[in-house]
């Protein structure tokens, strides 16, 4: 079956729409998922990777697929879905990214060595991770690599090459090569055994390019043999020579990635990242310094120096006692744990008390105890509602940094705003070996079920808004009415001084969850209380993702429902209604919106006056603190209020964000 032919096509749950992606080993459609009626990416394997037979294709494309969905990181793109159906079309279902690829982004513009710094640290994150479970992706490469909306990269096709391999395949007896030759080392393009370094030199490739905006040999090789030939033999030019904004550090970085030896590479990911780091500081690399220190945070980005071969024998003896250091703290640690330390914490939430972030700071007894409780395996697990906001991912990236300032391991489950999946993670995540959770409920009802298992497991948890039942768990509460109301009021000023008054108002709400309704309850009182003359057109209910407010911004343009004013319960939602609101032709000048989270391209739209007019801040980083403290005391036997109250954000206005031209 063509390709190229299977838009209108049922796949299970999934309606493929058109094709919005192609390449030599599979296309991708952009899919509508019948059940819980979102948009998906959806790739197809090119049927030419599984013609010599089928059968053995089917089995290693699910269990590699298995292990592709379990790769759960901030910086990965999650896998919903995958299989093969009768007639053989093998699928991969995902998120679907609405920023574009890092490819068109580096043929767009000429991006800042910050940018792409930013940009690589987090690729960098995710193939660290991936590598740690044994996972290699083979074909890293810009196209690989997608945006979300505010411009956070996200690894993509994890092991696809890997899924495809087929060993009848190689380069020497029909001329394909697993993933792009002006990507790849040189041993994977001699057919050679590879490692996780094979993806070092691609990632070399790729920051190379993202830097001088080509790849090495893109302007002096005459084909794709050429190519080939010069990415095994010939050193790469210097990038300086491309851009001389380059420094001498970071083009070191670079060179020292793309070595033709994978033993004089950097050894991980995060080696190099951190290396990358440490350039851009104007500090210089040692890679024999880096190798040793790769499981010491505490060594990151050694400056270089001199060094003969004593100072080598002085490294190597430090090296060996650290190891037997660390064996001997985990002897110790087994023995506290055998004895001395009851495994199941004994913290004290005083019932119905509120409290601040000074209540859960965790003392130095109570991070002791929690190391002793969380062991070697042990990790604290993070269910976010999604990761498919800034407001969230940020929330995310922060508590995993707090997290390893404390020497604590941190495992993200994404829900992707499905609460069925949530109960499943919340489950897993206790089964692979949780100690603690921190949870953003998606329904209170669908999680019972799960959190009954919490209960009987002992695993003290952290809500991250309220809840009910509260399960006996501590709860963070931004004061989400007040922060209606200031959005609300807003919202009837706006109506007051432009529309005289008079206007239809609509509220994108999440009816399941409490502090939501709360929420849009606390904006319909501040916009009555000053635009009392405001008619009220329907609540539409979405969740806090860009798809959902895309999706039922549209179903409401097609129902011809007049408004003037939006009160939406996330800047992602409103992001999404913008987004149909351009594609329908209606100008900002139309429309008002008025939204919560802050979000930095929120605070652009208003500032702009396009659409949103105005945002309240809910404070990420005071809500990973508290969340991350929190956490910690219950492990650690601590005393802490059952409610957290958060500090109250700032209000984001064109006035107060002073009105500029567009950009």
């Amino acid at each position: 079956m063509a390709l190229n032919h299977l838009a209108g096509k049922e796949i299970g749950d999934y309606i493929l729409e058109e094709r919005i992606g192609r390449g030599a080993t599979a296309d991708v459609y952009r899919a509508r998922q019948k059940s819980v009626k979102r948009h998906v990416a959806l790739k197809i394997i090119n049927p030419l990777y599984n013609i010599d037979d089928p059968s053995d294709f089917r089995q290693r494309f699910e269990r590699e697929a298995r292990i592709i969905a379990a790769l759960e990181h901030i910086h990965i793109l999650p896998v919903h879905d995958y299989g093969v159906t009768h007639d053989g079309i093998a699928f991969i279902v995902m998120r679907l990214m609405r920023g574009g690829s890092l490819d068109e982004l580096i043929a767009k513009e000429s991006l800042s060595i910050e940018h792409v710094v930013r940009l690589f640290t987090q690729i960098a994150s995710a193939l660290h991770y991936a590598h740690e479970g044994r996972v290699i992706h083979r074909d890293i490469k810009p196209s690989n690599i997608l945006l979300d909306e505010i411009g956070n990269a996200y690894v993509t096709d994890f092991g696809v090459a890997k899924l495809i391999d087929n060993p009848s395949m190689s380069l020497t007896k029909t001329g394909y090569i697993i993933g792009a030759p002006a990507y790849s080392s040189p041993e994977q393009l001699r057919d050679m055994p590879i490692d996780r370094r094979s993806d070092i030199f691609g990632m070399g490739v790729l920051l190379y390019t993202m830097l001088v905006g080509h790849t090495p040999y893109s302007k002096t090789a005459a084909g794709v043999l050429d190519v080939i030939d010069k990415q095994i033999n010939v050193p790469p030019s210097s990038p300086r020579t491309f851009r001389p904004d380059i420094s001498p550090q970071i083009e070191s970085v670079i060179l020292t990635a793309m070595n033709k030896d994978p033993n004089d590479r950097f050894p991980t990911a995060q080696a190099m990242s951190d290396a990358l780091v440490a350039a851009a500081a104007g500090q210089s690399i040692s890679v024999t310094k880096l190798k040793t220190a790769t499981a010491t945070r505490e060594m990151k980005a050694v400056i270089a120096q001199t060094s003969g071969d004593k100072n080598l024998i002085r490294l190597y003896v430090v090296g060996i006692v650290a190891l037997i250091v660390g064996i001997i703290s985990v002897f110790v640690l087994s023995q506290v744990l055998s004895g001395v330390v009851n495994p199941v914490p004994s913290s004290t939430i005083l019932l119905a008390q509120r409290g601040n972030r000074t209540d859960v700071i965790p003392s130095d007894g109570e991070i002791r105890l929690a190391l002793a409780r969380l062991g070697t395996n042990g990790f604290i697990g993070y269910i976010p509602c999604t990761l498919a906001s800034q407001f969230q991912a940020s929330r995310a990236r922060e508590m995993n940094e707090l997290f390893e300032d404390y020497g604590i391991r941190f495992k993200v489950y994404d829900s992707d705003m499905d609460r069925l999946v949530q109960a499943d993670l919340i489950t897993r995540a206790v089964s692979e070996g949780a100690k603690s959770l921190i949870i953003c409920s998606l329904d209170d009802q669908t999680l019972q079920s799960s959190m009954l298992y919490v209960q009987d497991e002992h695993i003290p948890v952290v809500f991250v808004a309220p809840t009910t039942p509260d399960y006996g768990a501590v709860v963070i509460e931004p004061d989400n009415h007040f922060i209606g109301l200031q959005a609300g009021r807003e919202a009837g000023r706006y109506i007051n001084e432009v529309l005289g008054g008079q206007a239809n108002y609509i509220a994108l709400d999440y009816p399941p969850l409490g502090y939501i309704r709360n929420l849009i309850a606390g904006m319909q009182e501040g916009l009555l209380e000053l635009a009392p003359d405001a008619q009220f057109m329907g609540s539409y209910g979405v969740t806090a993702t860009f798809e959902s407010g895309y999706e039922v911004m549209q179903s409401i343009l097609e129902e011809d429902v007049a408004f003037d004013v939006v009160l939406s319960l996330s800047d992602a939602t409103s992001f999404g209604a913008i987004q149909a609101l351009e594609e329908a032709g209606i100008p900002p000048s139309d429309v008002a919106i008025f939204s919560v989270n802050g979000e930095s391209l929120a605070q652009r739209y208003i500032r702009n006056e396009y659409y949103l007019r105005a945002t309240v801040e809910i404070p990420t980083s005071e809500l990973a603190h508290v969340s991350v403290g929190a956490a910690i005391k219950l492990l650690g036997d601590g005393t802490l209020p059952q409610t957290i109250v958060l500090s109250r954000g700032q209000v984001f206005t064109p006035e107060m964000l002073e009105v500029s031209p567009q950009d």
